[in-house]
């Protein structure tokens, strides 16, 4: 039988999938030296040549682990204005950092549209980043069964499936790349665009982080419908945003603006903060509210597919 999500879940649940998508995009600027947003267009390419396969428990278990990449022929190619459109940002803007990738051997262009072949997926740097993953995906489902024990992780009784026998990090990255891009494409509703919603996720993130994993002060904010009160928000710089995101100080500061100016943010002497009001806005709470949806598809269909983190 089916499992709904909370229809409103606790913050925590919010505050600590927050942590992990900024901590996950922090982590993807850093591989190859990329800059965030050519790294979350290919996270995009990645997940249209693949995401076929997401619904085959069998084709998606066989090519779990790193050392088995999808083969080239299973890829399919996706159009320049696909990956714009679904990330919200200029065609022209895509078009081009796609074609600045292609000649950095980051991702190939075809007739048929864009593609990561498996040789562009290797690498230390890369296993190493979808290591990393694995691991702060099982910390992201023992801090939610710790600070919101109420939220149900799955949709329905899963049947037993056999477990993998060696760690899936390539499964585990692909259902998380998924997982990521559902969860920025929800928060550009509250901030407008991509490079705002991840300023936005940021300044969040900083304002609670002495929250977030604190068994005291998480549980004092965990009933539905409460937020940390704006007086016990830490603060946060331009210049501190400018240094956490990899975006320059200038961007970072007109964004910024255009966000405290639309009402999303605040700022007053100590620095900049998200106040507690908007978070319990109605865009907010509807983003919460698939984010928690989406969390309960991440982790159902992990367990599906024979991952588990008990």
């Amino acid at each position: 039988m089916a499992r709904e999500a909370h229809p409103d879940p606790s913050p925590a649940v919010g505050r600590l999938s927050a942590e992990f998508v900024l901590t996950f995009l922090k982590g993807l600027s850093g591989v190859s030296e990329e800059d965030f947003i050519d790294g979350v267009i290919r996270i995009a390419i990645l997940d249209a040549n693949v995401r076929h396969l997401m619904s085959d428990p069998d084709a998606s278990r066989r090519y779990a682990t790193f050392g088995l990449p999808v083969p080239d022929a299973l890829r399919r190619p996706v159009s320049i204005n696909a990956i714009a459109a679904s990330l919200g940002l200029p065609f022209e803007t895509v078009r081009r950092r796609i074609h600045d990738m292609s000649l950095r051997n980051l991702c190939i262009e075809t007739r048929a549209g864009v593609l990561m072949t498996k040789d562009q997926l290797t690498g230390q740097d890369l296993q190493a980043f979808a290591a990393r993953t694995h691991d702060e995906l099982a910390d992201l489902h023992r801090a939610l069964l710790r600070f919101a024990p109420a939220f149900p992780l799955f949709e329905a009784e899963l049947p037993d499936v056999a477990p993998l026998a060696e760690e899936p990090t390539r499964l585990t990255m692909r259902s998380t790349i998924g997982y990521v891009l559902r969860y920025l494409e929800s928060s550009r509703e509250v901030a407008g665009d991509l490079i705002s919603a991840i300023l936005f996720l940021a300044v969040a993130v900083a304002n609670v982080e002495h929250v977030t994993r604190s068994p005291e002060a998480s549980d004092r904010y965990a009933e539905p419908r409460t937020a940390v009160p704006d007086d016990q928000r830490k603060r946060v710089t331009v210049k501190g945003l400018s240094r956490e995101i990899g975006l320059s100080f200038e961007t970072t500061r007109r964004r910024m603006n255009a966000l405290i100016e639309a009402g999303v943010c605040a700022r007053d002497a100590a620095g900049i903060y998200v106040p507690a009001q908007v978070l319990l806005s109605p865009p907010v709470v509807k983003h919460r509210r698939a984010n928690a949806a989406s969390l309960q598809r991440l982790f159902t269909g992990l367990r599906r597919q024979g991952v588990s983190f008990d």
